[in-house]
């Protein structure tokens, strides 16, 4: 039983699945063992039932054996002449079978058709129970040579209404009525148990099979949700490591164009400068001792001078507009984009193509001022290495993907190395730039066939309650 139990536990089922075979398999024992009870219990009810009708019945039958035992403790015969012309009288053909009486000491005082020996030994605990005033009633099914059941009762007999008990009464009845009563009733005693049990084992399995689906549901979504939980893990390892990288790359740009502002104010500014205070020098030396010579080498100096200090102002003008931002927070997208084409094309006279298709009306203060930096970066490059053929700047935005592009005739490079090159460092800066605000971007570009700079970003308005 325990290895049947252990084999059936080891099959591959669900949980649920194995606790409703379970169930139905006890249920289904439980059924049985309650119709055999209650079927057993219902016979037993009948018998006694009958058992007292037939002691009601004998009571005037024997009224007078009663009271000889009474009196003498001993059956005249005239009474038991009287009794049997009674019972052969009122008896069915397949009435009592057998009618007896019995003293208080056991011994029999009475047979009435008697079939079996006059010495049949009544049991100690049924005699002492009808001696009690208790009727006790058996039923032996097909316990007769016809296949017919008989119903044995033991009941007290009085010697008067009420009185003392001086005997035990035991009769047999053959009636086939009682048989037909048990089987009736304990067929519908098995019937109404079944289709209890049928019920009860209906709603036990919807209740099951309902919460194996549900079961089997919940973990179909934790799954997912784990699978979701996951990849949103590995998506976030990956953006951190991207915005690790990107501020690092952040830090290092910022040095390098710190170095570039730097060596750019050193070679030119600074040098128009120094060459500026060699000749006010000059000029004071010369004014120190006035002569038409030193008159003539002082205006000249004074001229250098003046062209120096021109020339710094130039350089330094280029270099701060570079870095000079107009004022973008109150300005929309595709007017920061159209203030870098313009801005442009003032700077170096040539020629920007600008497509810019409706964009949202405000963005993250971040994602506008890169936008404008990648159309400012993106034009320069056009015209520093493209010669500025085919300048075209194209804005779309349908709702959720914003592209912006930037796009030249010129010669072209290798996208595979642009990056590597230390001449790319806007370039380098911008994707860095991008890619910490959630962008992407994209080089196109081949030898001959001019480049294209793309950026993306995705549901960029979205992202005002992050980064706005």
């Amino acid at each position: 039983m325990l290895s049947a139990t252990t084999a059936f536990w080891s099959q591959p089922m669900s949980l649920a699945g194995k606790f409703a075979v379970t169930a139905a398999l006890v249920l289904i024992a439980s059924t049985l063992v309650l119709g055999n009870w209650v079927g057993g219990r219902i016979a037993q009810g009948i018998v006694n039932h009958a058992g007292g009708e037939l002691a009601l019945r004998m009571e005037s039958v024997l009224e007078r054996a009663a009271r000889d035992l009474a009196w003498s403790n001993e059956v005249k015969p005239e009474t038991r002449r009287q009794v049997e012309t009674i019972v052969a009288a009122q008896a069915p053909p397949d009435g009592w079978h057998a009618l007896r009486i019995w003293r208080r000491d056991g011994s029999l005082a009475l047979a009435v058709n008697d079939r079996g020996s006059a010495d049949v030994s009544i049991r100690e605990s049924v005699l002492k129970s009808a001696l009690e005033g208790n009727v006790v009633a058996f039923y032996h099914p097909e316990l007769l040579p016809n296949g017919a059941g008989k119903l044995e009762v033991y009941a007290p007999v009085r010697g008067s209404s009420g009185g003392q008990i001086v005997g035990v009464l035991e009769a047999h009845d053959t009636s086939s009525t009682l048989e037909r009563a048990i089987v009736q009733a304990q067929r519908q005693t098995w019937l109404v148990v079944g289709a209890t049990g049928l019920g009860v084992l209906a709603l036990l399995s919807y209740f099951v099979l309902n919460s194996d689906r549900t079961i089997a549901a919940q973990q179909e979504r934790l799954a997912q949700q784990l699978a979701e939980q996951k990849r949103l893990k590995d998506e976030s390892e990956v953006l951190r490591s991207k915005l690790q990288h990107a501020s690092r790359m952040a830090t290092e740009l910022n040095e390098r164009y710190l170095r570039r502002i730097s060596s750019d104010l050193h070679d030119g500014p600074a040098q128009h400068l120094a060459l500026s205070l060699l000749k006010i020098d000059e000029i004071a030396r010369h004014i120190a001792k006035p002569t038409e010579k030193t008159a003539q080498r002082a205006e000249e100096s004074i001229g250098i001078v003046r062209r120096a200090t021109q020339d710094a102002m130039r350089e330094v003008r280029n270099i701060s507009s570079g870095l000079a931002l107009p004022e973008l927070k109150r300005i929309s997208p595709a007017e920061a984009l159209t203030i870098a084409a313009n801005a442009h094309e003032r700077a170096t006279g040539s020629r920007v193509r600008a497509e810019i298709a409706p964009l949202p009306p405000r963005l993250p203060l971040p994602i506008t001022i890169c936008l404008f930096r990648f159309a400012q970066e993106g034009l320069n490059n056009a015209f520093r290495h493209g010669g500025g053929n085919g300048q075209t700047l194209v804005a779309r935005y349908d709702g959720r993907l914003l592209n912006v592009e930037i796009q030249d005739q010129g010669p072209g490079f290798d996208a595979d190395t642009v990056l590597k090159g230390t001449d790319r460092l806007g370039l380098s800066g911008l994707k860095h730039r991008i890619e910490s605000l959630g962008g992407t971007l994209d080089i196109v570009s081949s030898p001959g066939r001019g480049t294209k700079l793309v950026v993306g970003f995705e549901n960029p308005a979205a992202q005002r309650s992050n980064r706005g």
